[in-house]
């Protein structure tokens, strides 16, 4: 289980590392050709939107993965260490029904809108809708490995 999350968390980084290189080259093409050519593209800006979305939820995947999420623990910490395991795994599970609810109704909103083509780049909005299906897969995986390796008693 935990060389399934690592590679994911892995092939999250790369992938994010990626976005980012994209979405520097997009803005600069963006800004050179604005204040240079003094032409603007037209596309630039939507592109740069949607893989700014995709970096947010693969960023936020992989800070999930971390445990490096804000929290506040000085309550938490105060507890017994069986009732902040009870309430540990308590709280993993209500994040899996919310991500297993996010993950479905954005399915349902992927294919509602899989007809229906951006403004400038004249993809379909399934593409763009995708990053919540794929953000919340992963971070569906991470819980399960969170709550697998809590009721072990295992670090990870």
């Amino acid at each position: 289980m935990k060389k399934i999350a690592d590679t994911l968390e892995k092939i999250l980084k790369v992938a994010s590392v990626c976005i980012l290189v994209l979405l520097v080259i997009v803005i600069s093409m963006q800004i050179f050709a604005r204040y240079v050519l003094n032409h603007s593209l037209s596309w630039s800006e939507e592109l740069a939107r949607y893989l700014f979305i995709y970096l947010i939820f693969f960023g936020a995947s992989i800070v999930y993965k971390q445990n490096r999420h804000i929290s506040v623990n000085y309550f938490f910490d105060q507890l017994p260490a069986r009732l902040r395991s009870i309430i540990s795994i308590s709280l993993d599970i209500l994040l899996l029904i919310f991500l297993l609810v996010v993950f479905y109704q954005g399915l349902i909103l992927s294919s509602i809108v899989y007809n229906v083509p951006t403004a400038a780049l004249y993809i379909p909005w399934t593409y763009v809708y995708l990053a919540i299906v794929i953000g919340s897969v992963c971070m569906v995986i991470f819980t399960l490995f969170f709550i697998y390796h809590r009721i072990r008693k295992e670090p990870f």
